[in-house]
C-alpha cells in the first residue's frame, strides 16, 4: 500500500507500509498467539485447575511414600504456577503446563502399574 506526499517545496515521496511477519513455530503460534494472550486469564485458570488437580491426583496414588516422587511431581507444578504469577507469555505457561501433565501422568502410571512409590 503506497501513499503519495506532497511537501511545499512540489517534492512528492511515495511512502509504502511493510508488513512484519514473525517465523515462531511454537505452540501459540499453532494456536493464534494473539487469541491465546487475549484470553489469558480463562486460559490460565483452565490450565491452572487442571495442572494442579491432577498433580494431587498424582500425589494421592502413590507418591506421598517418597519425598522425591513429591519432588518430580511438584516441580513443573510449581513452574507453571510461578509462570502464571509473573505474567510470563502463554508460549511458556503451556509448555511448563504440557510437561508438568507428561511428568504426572507418567508417574501415576508407573504407581498404578506398580502397586506403590517407585522411588521407595
Amino acid at each position: 500500500m503506497a501513499h503519495a506526499i506532497n511537501t511545499k517545496s512540489g517534492a512528492t515521496y511515495t511512502a509504502t507500509k511493510t508488513e512484519r511477519k514473525s517465523k515462531d513455530s511454537t505452540i501459540s503460534a499453532a494456536l493464534g498467539s494473539d487469541k491465546i494472550e487475549y484470553n489469558r486469564f480463562g486460559i490460565s485458570a483452565i490450565v491452572l485447575l487442571f495442572v494442579v488437580c491432577f498433580s494431587g491426583v498424582t500425589v494421592g496414588v502413590g507418591g506421598m511414600d517418597s519425598a522425591l516422587e513429591v519432588g518430580i511431581i511438584v516441580a513443573p507444578t510449581m513452574a507453571v504456577l510461578t509462570t502464571v504469577i509473573a505474567v510470563q507469555p502463554m508460549k511458556y505457561v503451556l509448555g511448563f503446563a504440557a510437561i508438568s501433565v507428561l511428568v504426572n501422568l507418567v508417574i501415576c502410571i508407573l504407581n498404578l502399574t506398580m502397586g506403590a512409590s517407585i522411588f521407595v
